[in-house]
């Protein structure tokens, strides 16, 4: 890719991806910071159609944007907060969807890369997220490490959980359907989403949305006292278990 189409596509990527974060901003987290994010599909296009760098630097850029024309307004962000978890946390998210899927290119391998690239990525942000907060966001709260970490682990499933229905609903329809009339940095060898796919991948995302409603009651999450987690260990025990399940799930669907 020459020089010229490299600096379009990822200005491109960055500008559609910041406009739509500023559209869903006025959809906070259960935890009122960061928002629901469905538009992961557009840098993930992008890894497609330009290579894994356009991706990662157009998701950095455009996450950075959305962030403070769009979360920051709405007291759900901050650009300091950007810079320390979103914008590294969609760097490193993309530019590895992007490699992986550069290398595991049919439809089987998309669905655990989409799974594994994802999981990371959000992990990164919730992680960031969560130890930032009484620092860079929300300065007046003390919060303990135990709710530090359980925030950042709640924000990376619900994240997760939002956001591979349209990844796995949306991505491939784009793809398929723009192929003939733009060159591809990435071409799909084959592969289909079978029936069968399609149904472990269903039960997969229903399983992680249970595990997040199990680990995750809202009667927690608004909990102020930020010092203790009520979540009985017979609950936290079946909700890991519905975790990992979700996964194998999934995992399976791109056998």
């Amino acid at each position: 890719m020459n020089r010229a189409r490299f600096v379009a596509y990822t200005a491109i990527c960055a500008a559609l991806y910041a406009v739509s974060i500023v559209i869903f901003a006025f959809i906070p987290t259960p935890w009122g910071v960061g928002h629901f994010r469905p538009t992961v599909i557009i840098p993930q296009f992008f890894a497609f159609l330009g290579g894994p760098w356009v991706a990662a630097i157009g998701a950095a850029i455009g996450t950075f944007l959305g962030d403070v024309f769009g979360l920051y307004p709405a007291g759900l962000s901050n650009p300091l907060l950007s810079l320390i978890a979103g914008v590294p946390a969609n760097f490193f998210g993309f530019l590895l969807f992007g490699y992986l899927i550069k290398r595991f290119n049919t439809w089987q391998d998309f669905i655990w890369v989409s799974l594994v690239s994802l999981f990371i990525g959000n992990l990164i942000a919730g992680m960031a997220v969560a130890f930032s907060l009484g620092i860079v966001f929300n300065p007046s709260v003390g919060y303990t490490t135990t709710y530090r970490l359980y925030t950042g682990m709640g924000l990376t499933l619900f994240w997760l959980v939002t956001m591979l229905p349209f990844t796995y609903g949306i991505t491939p329809l784009l793809v398929r359907y723009i192929f003939p009339v733009a060159p591809y940095a990435v071409v799909m060898k084959g592969g289909s989403f079978s029936g069968s796919r399609i149904a472990a991948i269903i039960v997969g995302v229903l399983l992680l949305a249970v595990a997040f409603a199990v680990v995750f009651p809202f009667s927690t999450i608004f909990d102020n006292s930020f010092h203790s987690i009520n979540v009985s260990i017979s609950a936290l025990e079946f909700g890991i278990f519905v975790f990992i399940a979700g996964l194998v799930a999934i995992v399976i669907a791109s056998l």
